[in-house]
C-alpha cells in the first residue's frame, strides 16, 4: 500500500508540475514581445528545460512505483504458494510429496483471492484524488444539505 501511496503522490506531482510549466510557457507567449526585445530566449528555454527535468523525474519515480505495484501484485501470491508447499514438506517430512498436489487447488483458490484483492488496490488509491475533491465540496458551508430550509 505505501508504494501504491507513493505512485499517487508521484503522479500527481507531475499533473502540478506539467500544470506550472504550460502556465508559465502561456505567460511566456503573452509577453513575446518582452522577450524577444531584451533577449531572453535563453534563459527561457533554460527554465522550461529545468521544469521538463522536474516533470520526468516525477513521471519516471511514478512509473518505478507502478512496477514496484505489479511486482508484489503477481509475487505475492506466488510466494505464497512456494512457501505453502515449502512449509508442508518441512512440517510433514515423512508424508510423500504427492500428497502436497492435493492441496493445490486449495492454494490456487487463495492465489486468485489474493490477486483479486491486489488487483483492486490500484483503482481504489487512483480513485482517492476525486473523492477527496468531494468530500472536500461537501464540507463547504455553502454546501447543500440535501434537505430544504
Amino acid at each position: 500500500a505505501k508504494a501504491a501511496g507513493l505512485q499517487i503522490t508521484y503522479l500527481m506531482g507531475f499533473l502540478n508540475l506539467m500544470g506550472g510549466r504550460l502556465q508559465y510557457l502561456e505567460n511566456t507567449l503573452f509577453s513575446i514581445r518582452t522577450v524577444k526585445a531584451c533577449g531572453w530566449e535563453a534563459i527561457i528555454n533554460r527554465k522550461v528545460h529545468e521544469m521538463r527535468e522536474q516533470e520526468l523525474w516525477c513521471l519516471e519515480g511514478y512509473y518505478w512505483r507502478l512496477g514496484v505495484m505489479y511486482t508484489i501484485i503477481f509475487a505475492v501470491p506466488k510466494a505464497l504458494m512456494f512457501s505453502a508447499i515449502w512449509g508442508y514438506h518441512f512440517l510433514y517430512p515423512n508424508v510423500p510429496c504427492v500428497n502436497i498436489f492435493a492441496t493445490l487447488p486449495l492454494l490456487f483458490t487463495t492465489q486468485s483471492a489474493i490477486m483479486s484483492v491486489l488487483s483492486t488496490l490500484p483503482n481504489i488509491l487512483n480513485a482517492k484524488p476525486a473523492v477527496t475533491r468531494v468530500e472536500n465540496f461537501l464540507k463547504q458551508p455553502e454546501a447543500p444539505l440535501g434537505r430544504p430550509k
